[in-house]
């Protein structure tokens, strides 16, 4: 058996709040942990939303039914997403951070123009997602990482790999 990979497109999803307007910004990015959807993640966050701050939280790719009983599953079943798991983990790491760069390069990209600083705050999974990702992708990130339920991952090293820990 040959074990092959192939880039492709696909689409990614994230939920964001904020009111626009050409104040000095901060963009807060707002990484989910395991089995959470970034809707109800992001409502976490409405109480410190303002023109000031923009919070975005992305989606993890990989998206699963949550509820525990099987068979046919219907809108009344929730779903919750992941950033990775161990199986084909360096394509996953390559991928979440390629995704979140675009969506970063995006906002920043915006009308509004570049936000005065880049908050990352990642929860359980998510921490070791926004830690690989502020560590090995292109955006810069003006404060310190924020990792609630969650530690460095053990494959980065703070001392020479993590710009912002």
């Amino acid at each position: 058996m040959i074990e092959g990979h192939l880039t492709v497109s696909r689409t990614a999803r994230y939920y964001a709040l904020w009111e626009p307007g050409r104040v000095p910004w901060v963009l807060w990015v707002v990484v989910h942990g395991y089995r959470q959807a970034a809707s109800r993640f992001l409502t976490r966050f409405k109480g410190i939303a303002s023109p000031g701050r923009r919070i975005v939280a992305p989606e993890g790719l990989s998206r699963f039914y949550i509820d525990e009983d099987g068979g046919p599953h219907g809108p009344e079943h929730r779903v919750g997403a992941s950033w990775m798991t161990r199986e084909d983990r360096d394509s996953e790491i390559r991928d979440y951070v390629g995704y979140l760069d675009t969506l970063v390069e995006a906002l920043v990209a915006g009308p509004d123009g570049a936000p005065a600083r880049i908050v990352v705050l990642g929860f359980s999974q998510g921490g070791h997602t926004a830690a690989r990702w502020v560590s090995l992708g292109r955006v810069r990130t003006s404060s310190p990482l924020v990792l609630w339920g969650s530690s460095l991952p053990v494959d980065l090293d703070p001392h020479t790999q993590c710009k912002v820990c």
